[in-house]
């Protein structure tokens, strides 16, 4: 009998591209909020979604994220996914829409795109819509070094460093 939570399924089962649950997670993520346009927000949204009211009308969020995950199989005496960061890190893009649903406001994810396989094959199966792509989000220290500067740092913020966007 074959065995796994996903294919590829064998005799053993531990071919799978993705472990039964529980997952874990553990990342950092930048989040850009802004407004769009209520009637192109509207143009994503699936029935019975509609548009947010008043203040929300719009409204979204970019996230660009880095994880790491684990799933409960360590736990259960498999080999832990961490120690092989190749399958346990990615990074992820998830685009969300302020929206309604039955009077509640909520968020509806139009769009995610993901980096590697087992967190593509997790994200559908959990119903998100992921996507296989890539998405890049570098530390200032990391877009200043490509370039050959130094950061600079004002005196009403002496900790964070500073650089005019035309720099880069």
């Amino acid at each position: 009998m074959l065995k796994g939570y996903t294919a590829p399924r064998t005799p053993l089962g531990r071919s799978s591209l993705v472990q039964p649950p529980p997952w874990h997670y553990v990342g950092t993520a930048l989040a850009v909020e802004y407004d769009a346009r209520p009637e192109a927000v509207a143009a994503f949204l699936p029935a019975p979604l509609r548009p947010g009211r008043e203040a929300l009308a719009g409204r979204c969020a970019a996230y660009f994220c880095d994880w790491q995950f684990a799933s409960g199989e360590a736990a259960a005496g498999g080999e832990p996914e961490y120690l092989d960061p190749v399958h346990s890190q990615y990074r992820e893009f998830i685009l969300l829409l302020t929206a309604e649903f039955e009077g509640s406001p909520c968020a509806y994810c139009p769009f995610i795109w993901v980096d590697q396989d087992a967190s593509l094959l997790r994200g559908l199966i959990q119903g998100w819509p992921s996507c296989s792509g890539g998405s890049l989000c570098l530390r200032s220290r990391q877009a200043l070094s490509l370039r050959g500067m130094q950061p600079s740092y004002t005196r009403s913020s002496p900790n964070i460093p500073s650089v005019l966007l035309g720099q880069l």
